[in-house]
């Protein structure tokens, strides 16, 4: 099966689904793995992509903070004196995205797919690229909403695999309607809150996780031995 690299994940939302699709998966992150240390690198994801590893597939979670179109205010926000209230928010903008960049062009995986919000036009034009296609968890059996957006490399788009319907309150498990009748998250914001909102709940774990075993086929099925009428061997595409 295939060899995947799973960068910025530590919950194993969907390396578990694909292990279980008989792929190996190695996960990546600064934080140990919460289910499993087995196969899990705890530190830089780029010590795996440095020219010793090769990948069928990248499935990267980069940082998204300081690429968020949510904040894109914050980089040249000022307080009351006139100074910058995050004097380093653009240098470490472009330094996410320069890194982003890097990582959506590295040679050392056939296959490429990075997951990040709806990014600001400061970002994208750094990368050089908008994203190839998003997804919502309604669209994958959860009833929330949170646009995650993919940029991708070798990778074709994902399509729902389990449509909810919309609750008759027109309302999201994971959303309320303030005072002034928008709509907000339901959780306060908090570090808490930043956690919980980037974990990959388990129907879209499985649906990118089924979409990633599509591309990648077991080695037996990609190609087969053909036996000339001379007895010579010659290889043809599986069917």
């Amino acid at each position: 099966m295939g060899k995947v690299l799973i960068a910025g994940e530590c919950s194993n939302g969907v390396a578990s689904h694909l292990r279980a699709l008989g792929h190996h998966v190695t996960t990546a992150d600064f934080k140990p793995n919460e289910v499993d240390q087995t196969n899990h690198h705890q530190g830089n994801y780029w010590d795996l992509l440095d020219g010793s590893h090769h990948w069928d597939m990248l499935l990267g979670h980069p940082t998204c903070t300081n690429m968020a179109n949510s904040s894109v205010s914050r980089l040249t926000q000022k307080k009351a004196d006139g100074t910058l209230a995050y004097p380093t928010r653009m240098q470490d903008m472009q330094r996410d995205a320069e890194d982003f960049k890097r990582m959506l062009n590295t040679p050392h995986a056939d296959r490429v797919m990075l997951e990040n919000p709806v990014m600001h036009g400061h970002a994208t034009r750094i990368i050089g690229e908008k994203s190839s296609f998003g997804i919502q968890p309604f669209q994958h059996g959860a009833t929330e909403s949170k646009q995650t957006r993919f940029h991708t490399r070798n990778v074709p788009p994902m399509k729902p695999t389990q449509v909810m319907p919309k609750p008759a309150n027109g309302l999201w498990d994971n959303q309320m309607r303030g005072k002034n009748g928008k709509v907000y998250p339901k959780e306060a914001p908090s570090a808490q809150r930043a956690t919980d909102r980037s974990r990959t709940r388990p129907t879209v774990g499985k649906a990118i996780a089924d979409h990633i075993h599509s591309l990648i086929p077991p080695p037996e099925n990609k190609v087969k031995m053909s036996r000339r009428k001379d007895g010579s061997w010659y290889f043809t595409n599986a069917v």
